[in-house]
């Protein structure tokens, strides 16, 4: 299995509200419950100034 790792996109912020809203996730990453997909767009948006910081994914 080739795994790709890259930079996060605005497009994945649909991805991203599923794994998080996992409970085992929310429970480790004190994530806040029923988060939208808006809000991770924001989250990335805001993170993806090159002085912020680096977010990155893997891809199957």
């Amino acid at each position: 299995m080739e795994v790709i790792i890259r930079p996060t996109q605005l497009s994945d912020a649909q991805a991203l509200c599923d794994i998080y809203s996992q409970p085992l996730a929310q429970r480790e990453t004190l994530q806040l419950p029923n988060s939208s997909p808006q809000y991770w767009e924001q989250r990335l948006s805001h993170l993806s100034h090159p002085l912020r910081a680096f977010t990155h994914l893997s891809q199957k």
